[in-house]
């Protein structure tokens, strides 16, 4: 163990003085080649625009069924464990369990 001690600190001023002697220009040389818009581009962009419009949004009514499941989600993520709301809390969110579609228009 005692070796261990006197060897540790060897390795460490080792390390150190090999660091500090290495060569810093090696972060200069890595070369970056410079971007420039293709004639292909314009229409790629179009078309990956087309396709976001189109298909990233789930079309959904906002309707009493999707209050319901966005008010049980949000009492869901808010109290997981069911450590900080009371029973009384929850029956006193209820009257606003199917209001978020109206709240949204």
């Amino acid at each position: 163990m005692k070796r261990f001690i006197f060897i540790l600190p060897l390795i460490l001023g080792l390390t150190l003085s090999f660091t500090a002697l290495a060569d810093n220009d090696t972060h200069n040389a890595v070369e970056y080649t410079v971007l420039h818009p293709e004639p292909q581009h314009p229409r790629v962009t179009q078309v990956v625009t087309q396709i976001l419009l189109s298909h990233h949004y789930k079309d959904v009514t906002a309707d009493d069924s999707l209050s319901g499941r966005v008010y049980d989600n949000y009492l869901e993520i808010l109290d997981f464990n069911k450590s900080y709301f009371l029973q009384s809390d929850i029956d006193a969110f209820k009257p606003f369990r199917y209001s978020f579609d109206e709240f949204l228009k």
